[in-house]
């Protein structure tokens, strides 16, 4: 039989396919073409649109056309049999047969026109293959969950069915235009037909798109989201000009969600789009050709989509575009929800991170689902001449397309109301960075990114292989401008590792052009020159330059920081007032200091807000070298003041940061100057000496001493009221420090019967230190009282006595000149306060030395009476005492942590790890002000760390009535306990008298020393994670710590052995709404509370009257529950909550007084 050739088809005309009906399926498939006239009516006509997939190249099988031969695959040789009815002829369009498929002209002609052809039908016949047992199997189950699903919702069951059910889909998932121009769809697998809508609702039951094959969710998701909307759509098709078009989307919507599907041909991956396109892309070139290469067709769309002042590289052999253009960061995706019910859909909310909208504000945008994942983490951008932003990912060494044209919401916050966003872009003027974006067709939308990566970069290696010195440039200029994208993002630590790639890259370059390129050096507009001039003005965009001039710095790219200092006002601020030269001068860059020192208009002695010069950054770090290249300009002021601050009344010298450091050196350069103030001091009286003393810098000591300008005797007025009038000799007892007790001793200036405001001598903290050295010390000039005691009644000996320090003792015995029998003001001697803590040898010595029997023993050490009221009752008073020592001790201890760290900065939310630490500082805080404002300041970070400690004792301590027991005794105490009958009265005494007899177990004494260990290392542990202190002073601030742990351990103790109930209730914190806002403030209540801060006269009464905020809880509320020996249940406030209010200032003020320094 001879082949069927085809006729030319006339203008307008299209051929469609009447199948002959024939009972036998056996037969051959007889077939009549004929041609037929699309006309501009708006009805569909009574012929049907067939959709498959092609399959092989292959044409096997032959059918009769107008009594010829044709070739056909075998899918559709298959498709034709089950499409033959047995008594009625079918029409229907086929584009394989329909369409001369040799005729280059006709085939873009036709393919142009598919959209009307599909859109005409009055059905679309989706051909998903023959019948197979498991297919036919496999769109029942899809038809009964469809079933189940329009009356149950989600069909769990059949989400374990035989997953053919998704097979015979996904293999036939190539379906685009003729679904979306269907008025009715059918699917259709063998003999067996589903309705597309219940199709799709059956998958949807099922949850196979994500289940069995999550590879193909988006896929899927884009295809049934068509075949839905089939019937929805009118019955008549309408058009608004001569193009024809189903108006679904603009072009760059459709080319989003589709460009990851196959196609025979690649210029179907863009033609098959037109006619369902709502806009007319036909005057940017785009219009069905088949002779116009790929590379065309794909770099005219890019220029479409986005702006034709981007600049675009395609290739002939692959599906992907190089876009590089000016652009801005508008946010970043915070979070992606998808569309629960069809996942078509998805909203993503956008956290914005630019002056053009509004930074720190969230927008929630709804997204048609996109053929590659929104994440949270990609960036929201804007390229310059684009309508629309795009959202990309960083996929080194480029930024890869994620979704090209984001249709945004009609209106974005700004200045607290909405704007268009036609009103936000017209407001965009500068496009401050060059992104280079990668829209990539040939990635899966489940491939990993880390294989991208390594695709990229073969790319970028092949693209530039000829290693060109402008290919090198480019290279870094791309790298550079990746990190200066996430400098804006606020990801220092990504951005860093970029730029600091460039800037090796870039200074090498620069090593290579310097010798060879003298055109660079006049000036002139080479293309090299301009990309080495292009980037050092990008480098210069970074927060003024001095970030990227630091890292040059640090990493000696000496031609970098060259040319960037030529291209620099060199005493330009950043917004904390620094200079380059304040900032190398703080981080110890001496060659970069050297050099700007070498500019003649460099101001040495410029002043940042704080009143910092450079002398005093480099003094404080110790820098030795740049001290010295600053002194010797002449220019400098070495007695320079930093500025008076109303919250820490701060004026420290160069001099005094000097000293507080222990840099010898520096204090040497100092003092030659003969221009500093020795008894210049900072906000609490401390001059130079007294840095240096409680630090320990024996050098520097020796230093100051030998000005002899010094008074080494001066005292110290302090925040802290027991430390307040602390003589140098008493910092040095109190810290340790041997060396600079002796130094001072020799000045021969010192009064060694000095007592600061609590009675305490250098020999009383010697002693409660337990330093023998430094006691013997004291005591060799015979000018040190021994048996001095403080307000307390507390002497040397009684110390030693009580802190278990045998060689103390016996130094102070050895005297003859100390009252073993003293008592303090709680009745306690020496000896009681050794036994009570278990000190056998010291028992013993004071035993021995005053000749005591068993008996007079037993009396010293206080042995409990022989009556049956063996329980310690004690009253509300006894425990408001307890608990306002507790309080002292621990902010005492606070204050000494952080004095002690003063010049170090504490780490922000930001910089801890932890999110368990980051909650204990957010809690804090309860009238919604930001933590990180209160960790700057060095003074007010205390009231944090105060509030942070106090909660964790009261979680670890305070909250468990059966601390201090091991796990055993515990479980049986609590199993015991549930058992009991009675009222609440006669529980309270049963559980007091209990835990008073199981404490005088020496077992449970060591279990709870051991417990009470570990929560002092836990509390130390989370404030270092806050603010480091200085490695050498840890054991003395973790040996003091443990003290306060052990009287809170003790006061929970007793509160839980009396028949009353003694409660500390739990910390306030502050509570969030769903949206993360402050749900409601708390109020300064006076019967509960108490106002601790320091700069206001008003009562309690009427901060309660001005309904004050309360802002930080420092102490939690203590009460008690019935009376002394447990009757009644009558509650009483015995300790109030010790609190900090908000000031009654205004914000901005508030903000200003407390702004993180920029070290």
């Amino acid at each position: 039989m001879a082949p069927y050739l085809y006729s030319p088809l006339p203008e307008g005309s299209i051929r469609l396919l009447r199948i002959t009906p024939h009972p036998d399926k056996n037969s051959p498939v007889q077939c009549e073409l004929f041609n037929f006239v699309l006309s501009d009516s708006e009805s569909t006509y009574p012929y049907e649109a067939f959709s498959y997939v092609w399959g092989s190249a292959e044409k096997p099988l032959s059918i009769v056309v107008n009594d010829l031969n044709f070739l056909v695959g075998t899918n559709l040789h298959a498709a034709l049999v089950h499409l033959r009815h047995g008594s009625l002829e079918r029409i229907i369009w086929i584009d394989a047969i329909c369409i001369n498929q040799g005729d280059t002209l006709e085939k873009g002609q036709q393919v142009q026109s598919m959209a009307e052809i599909y859109a005409k039908a009055s059905c679309v016949v989706v051909w998903l293959g023959s019948a197979s047992t498991t297919s036919d199997q496999a769109l029942d189950n899809i038809r009964e969950a469809a079933l189940r699903n329009s009356t149950e919702g989600k069909d769990q069951k059949a989400t374990n069915s035989n997953p053919a059910s998704g097979k015979v889909f996904i293999k036939s998932i190539q379906v685009l235009q003729e679904v979306a121009a269907a008025r009715y769809v059918l699917i259709k697998c063998g003999s067996t037909e589903i309705d597309g809508y219940a199709f799709c609702s059956g998958l949807n039951a099922m949850e196979l798109s994500y289940k069995s094959y999550p590879s193909l969710q988006p896929l899927v998701r884009s295809v049934t989201y068509l075949i839905r909307g089939a019937i929805f759509r009118p019955r008549h098709v309408t058009t608004q000009s001569s193009r024809f078009s189903l108006d679904i989307r603009p072009l760059s919507e459709l080319a989003e969600m589709y460009h990851t599907r196959k196609a025979t041909e690649r210029h179907d991956k863009v033609y098959a789009l037109l006619g369902m396109s709502s806009d007319d892309p036909s005057e940017a070139g785009l219009y069905v050709d088949y002779t116009i290469p790929w590379s065309q067709v794909f770099h005219r769309l890019v220029k479409y989509v986005l702006s034709q002042s981007v600049s675009v590289k395609t290739w002939s052999d692959r599906e992907l575009a190089v876009i590089d253009g000016k652009g801005l960061v508008l946010g970043e995706v915070s979070s992606v929800q998808r569309d629960p019910a069809w996942e078509d859909s998805q909203e993503v909310t956008i956290a914005w991170k630019n002056a053009y909208v509004e930074a720190g504000r969230m927008s929630s945008w709804a997204v048609q689902a996109s053929a590659k994942n929104i994440q949270a983490g990609d960036i929201v951008c804007i390229l310059q001449g684009a309508s629309r932003p795009t959202i990309i990912r960083l996929c080194h060494p480029y930024w890869a397309v994620v979704m090209i044209s984001v249709p945004p919401t009609d209106s974005i916050a700004r200045d607290g109301k909405g704007i268009e966003w036609s009103e936000v872009l017209q407001s965009v003027t500068r496009f401050s960075h060059r992104f280079v974006l990668v829209w990539d067709w040939e990635m899966h939308p489940n491939e990993s990114l880390g294989d991208q990566e390594t695709k990229y970069e073969e790319l970028m290696v092949k693209e530039m292989k000829k290693g060109s010195m402008t290919d090198k440039l480019y290279i870094i200029a791309i790298l550079a401008n990746i990190g200066f994208v996430l400098q804006d993002l606020e990801r220092p630590a990504e951005a860093e590792k970029y730029v600091r790639r460039s800037l090796r890259n870039f200074d090498k370059a620069l090593k290579n052009v310097d010798n060879t390129n003298p055109a660079l050096n006049s000036g002139c507009g080479t293309k090299t020159g301009a990309y080495v001039v292009a980037i050092t003005e990008a480098l210069l965009g970074v927060e003024g330059g001095w970030l990227p001039l630091r890292w040059a710095s640090e990493d000696g790219y000496d031609l970098t920081i060259k040319l960037m200092l030529e291209n620099v006002d060199p005493n330009k601020q950043n917004e904390a007032g620094r200079t380059p030269l304040s900032w190398a001068s703080s981080h110890g860059y001496e060659a970069l200091v050297n050099l700007l020192l070498g500019i003649e208009i460099v101001d040495p002695d410029a002043k940042d807000e704080k009143g910092w010069t450079p002398l005093l950054w480099a003094a404080s770090k110790g820098h030795e070298a740049i001290v010295k290249l600053l002194l010797d300009t002449k220019k400098v002021d070495p007695d320079a003041k930093e500025k008076p601050d109303e919250t820490r009344r701060t004026r420290r010298t160069p001099l005094l940061l000097a000293a507080e450091g222990g840099h010898e050196a520096v204090v040497r350069m100092l003092l030659d100057t003969n221009a500093v103030d020795l008894s210049a001091s900072a906000e609490t009286g401390e001059a130079s000496l007294l840095w240096a003393v409680k630090n320990g810098h024996a050098g520097v000591v020796q230093l100051l001493l030998g000005t002899g300008k010094i008074v080494p005797d001066a005292a110290e007025v302090s925040e802290i009221e027991d430390e307040s009038g602390r003589t140098p000799l008493m910092w040095a007892a109190n810290n340790q420090h041997h060396d600079v007790v002796k130094l001072l001793l020799d000045t021969g200036k010192v009064d060694l019967e000095a007592r600061d405001k609590c009675r305490r001598t250098a020999i009383s903290l010697a002693a409660e230190n337990g330093n023998d050295e430094i006691v013997k010390l004291l005591l060799s000039t015979d000018k040190a009282d021994p048996d001095a005691a403080d307000k307390d009644g507390r002497t040397p000996l009684i110390l030693a006595a009580e802190g278990g320090f045998e060689k103390v003792v016996q130094l102070l015995l050895d005297t003859n000149k100390v009252n073993t029998s003293l008592k303090d003001n709680r009745g306690r001697t020496p000896l009681s306060s050794a036994a009570k803590n278990g000190h056998e040898a010291i028992v013993s010595m004071l035993a021995e030395r005053n000749e005591l029997s068993f008996q007079d023993l037993q009396r010293q050490i206080l042995a409990p009476p022989k009556h049956e009221e063996f329980l310690n009752i004690r009253d509300e008073d006894y425990f408001d005492h307890r608990c306002q020592e507790l309080f002292s001790n621990l902010r005492q201890w606070i204050l000494r942590f952080s004095k002690f760290s003063d010049m170090r900065a504490a780490r922000l939310t930001s910089e801890i790890g932890d999110e368990k630490i980051i909650d204990r500082l957010d809690n804090t805080i309860l009238d919604g002000s930001d933590v990180d404002m209160y960790l700057c300041d060095r003074v007010r970070r205390r009231d944090v760390l105060t509030s942070v400690a106090m909660s964790m004792l009261w979680e670890f301590v305070f909250t468990r009535y059966l601390f201090g027991l091991d796990r055993e005794t515990r479980q049986k105490l609590k199993s015991l306990e549930k058992q009991l009958v009675g009222p609440p009265s006669a529980i309270r005494r049963w559980r007091a008298t209990t835990l008073t007899l199981l404490s005088n177990r020496d077992s449970v004494q060591n279990q709870r020393d051991h417990d009470a260990r570990a929560v002092s290392e836990t509390i130390f542990q989370t404030l270092c994670a806050i603010l480091p202190p200085p490695s050498n002073l840890e054991s003395q601030l973790v040996s003091s710590l443990s003290q306060v742990t052990k009287e809170a351990v003790e006061v929970s103790v007793e509160m839980r052995s009396q028949k009353a109930e003694y409660m500390m209730l739990p910390p306030l914190q502050p509570e969030y709404d769903a949206n993360g806002d402050l749900a409601s403030l708390v109020y300064f209540n006076a019967a509960l509370m108490n106002e601790r801060g320091d700069s206001s006269d008003l009562t309690n009464e009427e901060y309660e009257a001005q309904e004050s905020k309360v802002r930080i809880v420092l102490f939690p509320l203590v009460v008690k529950k019935g009376g002394d020996y447990g009757d009644g249940d009558d509650e009483i406030v015995v300790y109030p909550a010790q609190v900090l209010v908000a000031p009654k200032r205004s914000e901005k003020k508030n903000v200003e007084n407390i702004l993180c320094p920029s070290e």
